[in-house]
């Protein structure tokens, strides 16, 4: 079941530190919202953090609920280089400390002399940015695909950036979902991840589309 947000993740490399953190963070927080994953983007706080344990916690996810989120190893060595990087360049802020509830996100106020890093990021600059990384994702997806040599991975090349081009932060949540389950994750699995509260929340993910009938029948060989 390949799902065309992750070409962000597969495909595209970017040059600044700041659109790739966010990503990554937009990646994360997706198992935790019913549809606002923006808006718990940008609620994440220094001290959600917690990367020896691999999680990042939601303090109003999901109907609610408070829990940690998982975090991929690759997330964390990013989270790690943007910390000491751009968002704390001088250390973390002391545990208990007014600084340790600033939001995680911010801009870099490129107009302003040096170049200050200021905490805390709209909803609306994330999605805008979400869109532009997309955007940028499927322009080098076509590119890729005029290359292609083999017409079945070009058209799939083509599909993929014709559904970034669509994206939202929100399809995200979804591409995870199927993904675990491409993976081999259990359903019970899933839906602890994905804090499903009913397992008919979770089935419907293990429910063939015609794009995975298709790719299917291609990875049989044909007749």
């Amino acid at each position: 079941m390949a799902h065309s947000p992750d070409a962000l993740r597969m495909s595209v490399i970017w040059p600044r530190l700041e659109h790739n953190i966010l990503y990554c963070i937009c990646d994360a927080r997706q198992c935790c919202a019913g549809g606002g994953v923006c808006e718990e983007a940008a609620d994440v706080q220094l001290r959600d953090l917690d990367l020896d344990g691999r999680t990042v916690t939601v303090r109003a996810g999901k109907a609610g609920k408070f829990g940690r989120v998982p975090l991929h190893a690759d997330a964390v060595r990013l989270l790690r280089r943007y910390l000491t990087e751009l968002r704390c360049p001088d250390g973390l802020p002391a545990a208990g400390s007014p600084a340790e509830r600033e939001r995680l996100l911010g801009v870099v106020e490129s107009t302003r002399p040096g170049r200050p890093f200021r905490a805390g990021i709209s909803t609306r600059t994330i999605r805008h940015r979400f869109t532009m990384i997309a955007a940028r994702a499927a322009a080098q997806l076509r590119a890729a695909a005029q290359k292609e040599p083999r017409l079945d991975k070009a058209t799939k090349l083509r599909e993929a950036a014709d559904d970034l081009e669509t994206a939202s932060p929100h399809a995200l949540r979804h591409s995870l979902a199927y993904r675990l389950l491409d993976d081999g994750a259990s359903l019970a699995a899933v839906q602890r991840i994905m804090r499903h509260s009913r397992g008919e929340q979770t089935l419907r993910y293990a429910t063939p589309n015609d794009r995975d009938l298709k790719d299917v029948i291609d990875r049989s060989g044909g007749v």
